[in-house]
């Protein structure tokens, strides 16, 4: 069956169908007000595990009632995983994750929040990877460059930040740049005065990113880390859903145990792609960084980087 399509038919669907679902978000902290999220019964639903032959065929994915859900940023440096926790999210809620850059490769693989406005109301977790923006910054005229930020609503409000090995991510960012979304760059892009230069300037990036969201005012945060997602999944989900304030439904959480991978993730590294190096400066740029961050997560109350976890920390270039 073609993404897109209905469900086959003698295929029943696990979820209720009669009116609107109510799903309770209740507050993580006192200070965020009791909601009610509507599902949209009158949309089709996407079945993000339809090929299986289990139970989990019958779990959907839909659209929210537009205006009902809070705007709370799923924010992260590019090439962090923010695709794959959204595929987390929505297998765990059951409900589509929204995004600012409106993707159609993603939305023909089954985000198809994609093609929402972030802004809509539809959509549970809106993915982005700019600087945030504080609405009082914006009505003062002072939000700088006039580059995108993410324009974040009124205190009291949500984040999810999603944190992952800083060295991974600048090598899964130079693949996406180089062959897409789950293609893999030759080894030319990861050698000379191109490299140097891509890394020199995406370390400070990766830095000034997650301090910039780890700083906001009057901001529930919940720092979630790719390698955290990766070896203890069930434990994050339980996490993720206890800030979001909708009740864990353990035969989604099965599912999702069963199927962890979703339907678009870059693979592991061929292993003639293995031999990476970085150059020492952006080496220091992103250690002395992560020293600054570490401080930063420890003062909020968040879970130090797992370097125990870190797979990949590459060898340095000495410098030209």
């Amino acid at each position: 069956m073609e993404e897109g399509e209905g469900r086959e038919e003698g295929m029943e669907e696990k979820e209720e169908r009669s009116g609107e679902s109510l799903l309770p978000l209740r507050p993580s902290r006192p200070s965020h007000p009791s909601l009610l999220l509507s599902l949209d019964y009158s949309r089709q639903p996407y079945y993000p595990w339809r090929t299986t032959t289990d139970e989990c065929a019958n779990y959907a994915t839909r659209f929210l009632v537009p205006g009902r859900a809070p705007i709370v940023a799923l924010a992260s440096f590019p090439g962090s995983g923010n695709t794959w926790l959204r595929y987390l999210a929505e297998a765990l809620t059951g409900v589509f994750t929204g995004s600012v850059y409106h993707d159609e490769m993603l939305a023909l693989r089954g985000f198809w929040g994609e093609r929402e406005s972030f802004w809509q109301g539809s959509t549970l977790l809106q993915k982005t990877h700019s600087l945030p923006l504080l609405p009082e910054v914006k009505q003062e005229g002072s939000a700088g460059s006039g580059e995108f930020r993410f324009l974040l609503p009124e205190a009291p409000r949500r984040v999810v930040l999603l944190l992952r090995n800083p060295w991974e991510c600048l090598l899964s960012l130079r693949h996406y740049h180089a062959a897409g979304h789950t293609g893999f760059g030759s080894s030319v892009f990861f050698r000379g005065q191109s490299w140097h230069n891509f890394t020199q300037e995406r370390a400070r990036e990766w830095v000034h990113l997650n301090k910039a969201w780890l700083t906001l005012p009057a901001t529930d945060t919940l720092v979630l880390h790719y390698e955290h997602l990766q070896h203890r999944l069930e434990q994050e989900a339980g996490r993720l859903m206890t800030f979001l304030g909708l009740p864990l439904d353990h035969g989604r959480l099965e599912c999702l145990l069963r199927y962890p991978e979703g339907r678009f993730r870059r693979p592991k590294y061929p292993k003639h792609l293995q031999g990476y190096t970085f150059p020492k400066s952006s080496d220091v740029t992103l250690r002395r960084g992560m020293g600054a961050l570490s401080s930063l997560l420890a003062k909020g109350g968040h879970p130090p980087f797992p370097w125990a976890l870190y797979s990949f920390t590459p060898p340095v270039q000495p410098p030209p």
